[in-house]
């Protein structure tokens, strides 16, 4: 019968992570790491690692590439991909019939970044407490931001005027509110 070829488990196991460092030096995963973002980015290594054992797969192409958000499929070199808009991102939901676009360069090499503009301009409109959540939200980090603005000048004003708290540790704690103050 014909000859059943094996495979060393330990040049599987090199192989797999030189495939995943190729896809990792494409692709991008920054902000928080949260179950769905890990799932994205795990179905997205499974594209690139079918497009890299493809016999059809163009070597001058632009490869398979998560950028934190979408999976962009393999390009050809000097076209722009375009992909349907994400439904959900960061808990919002986006209703928009528009497309993300990422360019392919001549050499092979993806753009720097993907535009998404138009995708953002969808927040889903059964979405009712998305106004009101941003507008708490905005009232609560400017009352917040007042207040310890205040405080922080009440205590330089404190260390300032009594002259029995002048030593080399409120002198310390002087400068750093001056910081906080100065820096806001």
């Amino acid at each position: 019968g014909p000859e059943i070829e094996t495979v060393d488990p330990v040049e599987a196991k090199e192989h797999y992570y030189r495939l995943w460092d190729q896809f990792m030096l494409h692709s991008r995963d920054h902000g928080d790491v949260n179950e769905t973002r890990s799932h994205k980015l795990l179905m997205c290594f499974r594209e690139f690692v079918e497009m890299a054992y493809d016999v059809n797969h163009d070597p001058t192409a632009c490869p398979v590439k998560f950028d934190s958000v979408s999976c962009w499929p393999e390009t050809p070199a000097g076209t722009t991909r375009a992909i349907p808009c994400f439904e959900e991102f960061n808990g919002i939901y986006y209703n928009s019939p528009e497309n993300a676009t990422l360019y392919c360069d001549s050499n092979g090499t993806w753009d720097s970044l993907s535009d998404y503009s138009l995708c953002l301009n969808g927040v889903h409109p059964t979405d009712s407490n998305f106004n009101s959540t941003v507008g708490m939200t905005r009232t609560i980090y400017f009352v917040s931001y007042s207040l310890s603005l205040a405080a922080v000048t009440i205590a330089i004003a404190i260390f300032i005027t009594f002259k029995d708290l002048r030593c080399l540790r409120n002198n310390i704690h002087t400068n750093l509110l001056f910081t906080y103050l100065f820096h806001n």
